[in-house]
């Protein structure tokens, strides 16, 4: 009827038609093939999504993801919330860097141009310097284009809420400013 472009969206939007509840990254993914079902539409000329979860962005997707081009954007939107497997364990997310990392580089073995966007959080409880630096380093070594800067803050009823080992807020307004500022330096260089 005319759609060009297609966005697929979803808090976990490649783990589409699996059991989020897994015990084992999935070797299967119901994502991608819905990704080939919507790129066989001739009239269909682009298709994004967001927000994938490192968790079930597995090499099945990584290979149609490939296959796919250039109808598949490739700019991909990867949630890594910090570049500390210690923060990332204390988020209780069900990835680490080892994982983000793998899927970085297949990718950008595979499509020249790819870029990649993510989202972090500064001043997780318990957040070292070193920890922050980490992420600094994952940041610049991915070269993001584009990165959703989210100061931590507790929430009722979370378990992160009532840790005892809170950041200062004047601390994570400093990390959010240092990664902008790398935010901006990586951009400018990629304009320029």
């Amino acid at each position: 009827n005319g759609t060009k472009e297609v966005t697929l969206l979803g808090q976990n939007v490649s783990a589409f038609g699996l059991n989020q509840s897994m015990v084992h990254r999935p070797v299967e993914s119901p994502f991608s093939e819905l990704l080939e079902k919507i790129c066989d539409i001739d009239a269909i000329k682009r298709v994004r999504f967001i927000s994938p979860h490192p968790y079930f962005f597995n090499d099945k997707l990584i290979d149609s993801i490939i296959k796919l081009q250039p109808k598949v954007c490739n700019c991909i939107h990867l949630p890594l919330q910090s570049g500390s497997d210690r923060i990332l364990s204390k988020m209780n997310r069900r990835y680490n860097i080892e994982i983000n990392m793998n899927i970085v580089n297949k990718l950008k073995s595979k499509i020249e141009d790819i870029t990649f966007s993510t989202d972090i959080i500064v001043g997780f409880p318990g957040e070292t310097e070193e920890d922050f630096n980490k992420t600094r380093e994952i940041i610049n070594e991915v070269s993001f284009d584009n990165i959703y800067i989210f100061k931590y803050s507790p929430r009722k009823g979370t378990p992160s809420a009532e840790y005892l080992d809170q950041i200062a807020q004047s601390i994570k307004e400093q990390r959010n400013q240092l990664l902008l500022s790398d935010l901006k330096g990586i951009t400018t260089k990629r304009n320029k």
